[in-house]
């Protein structure tokens, strides 16, 4: 199983790139499962947060698309306005062979 959580700090609610990273570790190595694995589900779930205030956040829209353009394009209106961060789950479940 892998986890990777990072934390960005922003100061105000403008809506440019974060440029500073408490974890700048870059991307998780895409390694491969075991021989013995075969992949049985895989989802990508986008997560659109309103953090506008800074004693609230709200999930504003969730969606499972397969890439961030798909997600951010679906979004409605009203959510692309409020939204300050997007959070990208990715899921996937692995079936280990017998033998």
């Amino acid at each position: 199983m892998r986890l990777e959580a990072r934390v960005s700090i922003r100061q105000g609610i403008d809506l440019d790139p974060v440029t500073k990273v408490i974890d700048p570790s870059g991307a998780m190595a895409q390694d491969s499962p075991p021989e013995r694995c075969e992949r049985v589900f895989h989802e990508t779930k986008f997560v659109f947060l309103s953090c506008a205030r800074a004693d609230t956040t709200s999930i504003v829209h969730t969606t499972v698309d397969a890439s961030f353009e798909s997600a951010w394009e679906r979004a409605p209106t009203r959510t692309r306005v409020a939204t300050t961060h997007i959070v990208r789950c990715e899921t996937e479940i692995f079936r280990v062979k017998e033998g």
